[in-house]
């Protein structure tokens, strides 16, 4: 009995140790590196682009005045709670730094409430198989550089599986409701696995909720649908401004709703890809299986990278990840004839996911993109219910035989999984950065506040607005289809572009002045004998107006020369009025449609 007494504490404190060498030794470089993009003003997730640009507003109001899309993010897009977080913060800081303050204050959150769930789970040492996961995920996950939505929709639905956890009901519909203003898409999938809970499982199994009658769980559930109904208002009502909600069934008229147009079907949700889903983003978001830039690479570039840092190959981590987890279940199974409450409610949970996905693609776009649920609720989900079945399974198959160091044995072998599952490097060029530009961007700061910027749509335009604070015409990651006169006006934008970069004379150059007030275009030079690329059917229709001007001169040619303003690379920035190009004079019917158009609102 003495000799037990005094193993456990000092089991429990090798288990630490060995717990902070392996971490600090698996994730020090990308330790390093996530701090250091911390640093680097520049660094940037891609939907950063998007979602922060328009906080340039709050912190000076004569900037990006009087930007259209910035003026339909804050409107239709933004989440009224998530605005008013950052407009309050913009009060003390400014976006890009503003962003990384939230970056680090949701990723020890997420970290912190995966830990804590694991714990009343399976216990501490689940707990510490949990923390090495999610800390090497969020070191990589590109979802937590940027301060964006998606990062309050992890920690809301961690939060969320905290809840389920511990049985508490009332919490679970309060964090339904606190998600709808943050992340909408986390609060439909609380708002699903409340309803499952308080209506579909036996009394022993809904937490708190079990006294309950029939009635009082209906009226909760009411209650909780309309609380996330008028948080939802006023962004709902904020879109009527910009025409109806399209639905899928728009693709037959807008072919930006198809297969090779804005959204990928990836992003669309393929009902029967949805186990594939599940596993492309336990790896991809758990895991981090992301290498370089903000794009997903293909699995044979995983492998070759993977084997540099002496991991197996992809198919043989899967393996590994599901005969390890089958195991663990097959083991807690055979010791616990009864399930417990808490991980019946966490296959709640997992099932909750699988209806939202399912939901949200049978009627897409109404509740938003369906690989979202899949991603919030798998990476909540994945951080804590595997590393609990691993624990239990290695410890079920080591006590008997090594009771001495049961506990340490156990955190080894399942830290031992997890960095033969994921990454253990993060190599500084994999982390996405617009430092290169850095001198655009200071000259494009140094122009006055009300200049617009014509740009081909797709690469830099994008990062215009966030790291120069900077009007641009319209770049892809706010060329958004929801609405349908926000997506009518995006069309005419981008043809207006489309006929600048084929153009043979100025005409369409003093049409971008007039119409919408460009004051500067920033052209790449491969442009000109290489028709860039977009997505359908503007990219179609690019090729073809540079296949009808055969062999003439673009005009574009001409402008590089003579109104160059800035240069840096390949890309120019010309100057209109220096190359000639004015307003032309308009009639006053045109005059009248100017002064109610989109951007003079």
């Amino acid at each position: 009995m003495l000799n037990r007494l005094l193993l456990s504490p000092l089991n429990c404190l090798f288990s630490y140790l060995a717990a902070v060498i392996v971490a600090l030794y698996t994730y020090w470089v990308p330790l390093t590196v996530r701090v250091e993009s911390l640093f680097e003003p520049y660094s940037f997730n891609g939907d950063a682009l998007q979602h922060i640009a328009p906080f340039w507003r709050a912190f000076d109001s004569a900037l990006l005045q009087h930007d259209y899309v910035i003026t339909y993010y804050q409107q239709a897009l933004l989440p009224f709670l998530f605005r008013w977080f950052y407009d309050t913060l913009m009060m003390f800081t400014y976006p890009t730094q503003g962003a990384r303050i939230v970056t680090i204050m949701l990723s020890i959150l997420f970290i912190t409430l995966s830990t804590i769930t694991a714990n009343r789970l399976a216990g501490r040492i689940a707990s510490i198989g949990t923390l090495f996961l999610v800390l090497g995920g969020v070191l990589k996950n590109f979802y937590f550089l940027g301060g964006i939505q998606r990062g309050f929709g992890f920690c809301i639905t961690s939060a969320g599986l905290l809840a389920i956890t511990s049985g508490n009901v009332s919490w679970i519909a309060l964090l339904a409701v606190l998600a709808m203003p943050l992340y909408p898409a986390a609060s439909v999938l609380l708002y699903t696995v409340l309803t499952l809970i308080l209506l579909f499982c036996r009394p022993e199994h809904r937490g708190s909720a079990a006294p309950w009658s029939f009635h009082r769980r209906l009226v909760t559930l009411t209650a909780t649908g309309v609380a996330c109904g008028c948080m939802a208002l006023p962004q709902i009502w904020g879109g009527v401004h910009y025409g109806m909600r399209l639905s899928i069934s728009a693709e037959t008229q807008y072919e930006e709703w198809g297969g090779n147009g804005r959204y990928t079907q990836g992003d669309r949700g393929v009902p029967t890809g949805f186990f594939k889903d599940v596993l492309s983003v336990t790896t991809a978001n758990i895991l981090a299986e992301r290498i370089s830039g903000n794009r997903r690479k293909s699995v044979d570039e995983i492998d070759t990278m993977g084997s540099k840092l002496g991991l197996l190959p992809h198919h043989q981590r899967v393996i590994i990840f599901v005969l390890t987890s089958l195991l663990g279940i097959f083991l807690y199974l055979h010791n616990k004839r009864r399930l417990p409450s808490p991980v019946v409610r966490v296959g709640v949970f997992a099932l909750g996911i699988g209806a939202t996905y399912g939901l949200a693609t049978l009627i897409f776009p109404l509740l938003y993109i369906p690989s979202r649920y899949t991603t919030i609720g798998v990476t909540a989900l994945v951080s804590v219910l595997f590393p609990a079945i691993w624990t239990h399974g290695i410890y079920t198959l080591t006590k008997k035989f090594v009771p001495s160091v049961g506990h340490t044995f156990t955190v080894l072998a399942c830290m031992f999984i997890l960095i033969f599952l994921g990454w253990t490097n993060l190599p500084p060029q994999s982390v996405p950065s617009a430092s290169g530009n850095m001198p655009l961007f200071a000259h494009l700061r140094s122009l006055p506040k009300d200049v617009v910027i014509a740009a081909w749509p797709r690469g830099i335009a994008s990062m215009i607005p966030l790291f120069s604070a900077r009007s641009v015409l319209v770049y892809e990651e706010a060329h958004q289809i929801f609405h349908k006169d926000f997506l009518e006006e995006m069309r005419r934008r981008t043809r207006a572009i489309i006929s600048a970069y084929s153009a043979t004379d100025s005409t369409p150059f003093e049409e971008l002045r007039t119409t919408y007030g460009v004051t500067h275009m920033l052209v790449d030079k491969r442009h000109i004998s290489k028709p860039p690329t977009y997505f359908q059917p503007f990219k179609r229709e690019m090729r073809s107006a540079r296949e009808n001007i055969s062999s003439s001169e673009l005009f574009l040619t001409k402008l590089v020369e003579q109104g160059k303003d800035f240069e840096l690379a390949n890309l120019v920035l010309i100057d209109l009025e220096r190359a000639g190009i004015h307003k032309v004079n308009v009639s006053p019917d045109h005059a009248d449609m100017l002064a109610t158009s989109p951007d003079r609102r």
